[in-house]
């Protein structure tokens, strides 16, 4: 479950509308009503991932 990453760093496999698979490095910060909120370092902006559109996620133990 996703609710336990709150404040810690995860790499998501995430399904978009349009059926790509991307995987992102996020900072979890909320998981509010079947959304994400978290900080996404691949645009270096905060982010709402649908969770039903996360494949999978991967603790990231160190991140620089």
């Amino acid at each position: 479950m996703i609710e336990n990453y709150i404040d810690r760093t995860v790499q998501i496999f995430y399904q978009g509308k349009k059926r790509n698979i991307s995987i992102r490095l996020i900072r979890v910060q909320d998981v509010p009503n079947g959304k994400v909120k978290a900080f996404c370092y691949e645009v270096n902006v905060p982010r709402i991932f649908n969770l039903d559109h996360i494949i999978d996620v991967e603790l990231v133990k160190r991140h620089a």
